[in-house]
């Protein structure tokens, strides 16, 4: 994409970050269809402005986590979508507390890696301990 590039349509594996740098709001895709939509505690953790649609259910808690914290638009249609997008656009105020309020809270809904290294380390114990 160049500077003239309004929209630019994201679906790789693995570089979401680099289109998330690039942009202050994403829309979570997989989530205008009963597909169920993507996680968005990457955009959040980048600092986008996070839109999705109804369906998220592979994701249920995080967007709970989410729409209980008022950080995220949650859209029924294309038409919301357009309107929503505009108004982020046009209201820089409104999406700086939308990106402020997504970063805090993926922040908060953190730390499985601690918490799975926790597990882990606890599993290798008690497993030294009955090899000795």
């Amino acid at each position: 994409p160049d500077s003239d590039c309004n929209v630019y349509l994201a679906d790789t594996l693995g570089e979401l970050g680099l289109f998330y740098r690039l942009c202050g709001t994403a829309f979570i895709g997989g989530s205008m269809v009963p597909h169920g939509g993507q996680n968005p505690i990457e955009a959040a953790l980048i600092g986008c402005a996070i839109i999705t649609g109804l369906h998220t259910q592979n994701f249920t808690s995080v967007y709970d986590h989410f729409i209980e914290n008022n950080s995220v638009f949650k859209i029924r249609d294309q038409i919301e979508l357009t309107s929503t997008v505009n108004r982020l656009i046009k209201n820089k105020k409104l999406s700086n507390e939308m990106k402020r309020k997504a970063l805090e809270t993926a922040h908060s809904h953190g730390g499985a890696n601690a918490k799975t290294l926790e597990i882990l380390e606890g599993v290798f114990s008690a497993r030294k301990g009955a090899n000795t």
